[in-house]
């Protein structure tokens, strides 16, 4: 009875690792920025119009625009790895890594802040938006 009790555990925690890699898989649109200093204004988050997207061969796409001045397009792309945890993910751009700690993952709403620096970033799907 034990040993069944031990497998189940065990393909419920496989099964919810796979499953935050299929909760990252979308097209994000962040809704909110925190510097440290508190959430920026709506306004700021609408003027800058950023788009993350992690697709599932394990590579990113970071969309970003002054909606003022649709010319300022700015893409960065990369690949992206979650630890085997799922509490950070890896950004590789340009040879430069930027580890970031997933404070909130579900298929609704992502919220991650830079090991880095004091940076908080959350979105949700863009569907949604």
């Amino acid at each position: 009875m034990r040993n069944i009790f031990v497998i189940i555990v065990l393909l419920f925690l496989l099964t919810g690792c796979k499953d935050k890699k299929q909760q990252l898989v979308n097209k994000w649109r962040v809704i909110s920025i925190d510097d440290g200093n508190g959430p920026s204004s709506d306004s700021v988050v609408a003027l800058l119009h950023i788009e993350i997207e992690f697709t599932k061969d394990g590579r990113f796409i970071i969309e970003s625009a002054d909606t003022e001045n649709p010319q300022s397009l700015q893409n960065s792309k990369g690949t992206y790895t979650l630890s085997k945890d799922n509490k950070r993910i890896t950004l590789y751009s340009n040879r430069i890594a930027d580890t970031n700690e997933i404070l909130e993952l579900s298929s609704s709403k992502i919220t991650i802040k830079a090991l880095d620096y004091v940076q908080k970033l959350t979105a949700i799907p863009s569907s949604d938006y």
